[in-house]
């Protein structure tokens, strides 16, 4: 079904673009590649279309390909290019949809074609010969930092096409520093930092096991890396833009298991330390272990083992009076919080939830930060979001905050976490807050 999307009537004036945006602005039209970093919220949207429009208008490039996750090319750029008075004429095609779809997206006689990182492999094979852009714009950027790929492999035969490129990421290193060599590969080809992932590994780091599973940097400060690639690289002001934000506080909700709960997690968690455990094995029952915080247990070929049900006696207790995003992890805690709050709803990536979250006429939602985690809008809704579990990933967890902690949230953004005491969960949390680091040191070394 198709929505009808009711165009803005007072569109927003480019004399609302911050300084620190404007400076973005003249990065991006005065080098044909750059790395955009900058935090959550910050405005990069806007930023790359007001320079794309710049661009188009000047002759500098003639037509533009914006991959990005799907949720985010269906909507985020059109609608956002349609609330500014500079940028609401901008001509945008969608190729998703089927490949009879996508080909006439192509096809089209729009200025910017969006795409999502599923499609990107097809089309670059489709079209490996006349593939019909000179711009390149990555939304999420971080997401083709895998040089093994699909999608970083299709397209970086295709690269040449392109004679201007930019990545977006509001956390370039959040991981490790591994990924730099494929985000930067997607912006010069390899210029830098080489063409040969292989080489560039033992460049830059060292293997800490016999396997060479695992990689360290030669230079633990990251310097030395950092250095090739500083001049790709443009960081905002994000200390200057946070100060526009209200406020946000995280707090942990803990949450205790009862005895007979807590023998089972020991059990399991004595298999994981216990005896010749494999990596693969360990990480399977590391997982267990989640599930056990959540209530449950997964079982091969029987359904679910029910164990308890406190996270759900934790929400409750919190009362939960205002507009709430809970964020979830497992299938099956999703169906757990369905069966508990039938007046909730799922988040469907459609626009017309994402206007009745703002308009305020959801009070309850859930999301998967994996669909839900990047650039969609939700600051208008509510100002609450609830953690039902940690997760691993600091990515994640920073782009699912920044739903509604960013520009435009007029109230203190309270954040909570339900975490079971004494557990993996303690663990996910500490390990999300050691990752700062990685942040840290790109920030200050390119300050």
């Amino acid at each position: 079904m198709s929505l009808k999307i009711p165009r803005q009537q007072t569109k927003l004036s480019p004399t609302l673009l911050t300084e620190n945006q404007n400076r973005a602005i003249g990065r991006l039209f005065e080098n044909d590649s750059t790395l955009f970093c900058a935090d959550m919220g910050f405005g990069k949207t806007i930023v790359t279309l007001t320079a794309l429009t710049e661009l188009l208008n000047e002759g500098v490039i003639g037509r533009v390909l914006i991959v990005g996750p799907l949720k985010v090319v269906n909507t985020v750029w059109r609608q956002e290019a349609d609330k500014w008075s500079h940028t609401e004429r901008l001509t945008f095609a969608i190729a998703t949809g089927t490949p009879a779809q996508r080909c006439h997206a192509i096809e089209s006689e729009a200025q910017i074609v969006l795409i999502n990182f599923e499609n990107l492999a097809w089309a670059c094979k489709r079209y490996k010969n006349n593939l019909p852009f000179d711009g390149l714009v990555i939304d999420e950027l971080s997401k083709l930092k895998n040089s093994g790929g699909a999608g970083f492999k299709a397209l970086r035969h295709r690269l040449h096409v392109f004679k201007w490129r930019a990545g977006l990421t509001g956390t370039p290193v959040s991981e490790d520093f591994e990924g730099l060599y494929g985000m930067t590969f997607v912006l010069d080809s390899g210029e830098r930092l080489g063409t040969r992932k292989d080489l560039f590994m033992r460049r830059y780091f060292f293997p800490t096991d016999y396997n060479e599973y695992n990689w360290a940097l030669i230079d633990p400060t990251g310097a030395t890396l950092l250095d090739k690639v500083k001049d790709l690289i443009f960081v905002a002001d994000n200390a200057a833009y946070k100060e526009t934000l209200p406020a946000i506080v995280h707090e942990t909700v803990p949450v205790v298991l009862d005895s007979k709960s807590r023998v089972l997690y020991e059990a399991m968690k004595i298999d994981a330390v216990i005896g010749d455990i494999t990596a693969d094995n360990a990480a399977v029952v590391v997982g267990k272990l989640a599930q056990i915080c959540s209530g449950w247990l997964y079982r091969e070929d029987e359904p679910t083992l029910a164990i308890h049900e406190a996270k759900l006696a934790a929400l409750n207790a919190m009362g939960l009076n205002n507009n709430v995003v809970i964020a979830y992890w497992f299938k099956e805690d999703l169906a757990r919080l369905e069966k508990h709050y039938p007046d909730a709803v799922t988040f469907d990536g459609s626009e017309e939830m994402i206007q009745l979250w703002n308009k305020g006429e959801i009070k309850m939602m859930f999301i998967q930060p994996r669909s839900a985690g990047h650039g969609l809008q939700l600051e208008k809704g509510g100002s609450t979001l609830i953690w039902y579990s940690p997760v691993w990933s600091r990515d994640l967890t920073e782009q699912t905050e920044a739903r509604i902690w960013r520009q435009g949230q007029k109230h203190t953004v309270n954040v909570y976490t339900l975490c079971v005491t004494d557990s993996i969960e303690s663990e996910m949390m500490k390990r999300v807050d050691g990752k700062a680091s990685y942040a840290e040191l790109l920030a200050s070394h390119l300050g």
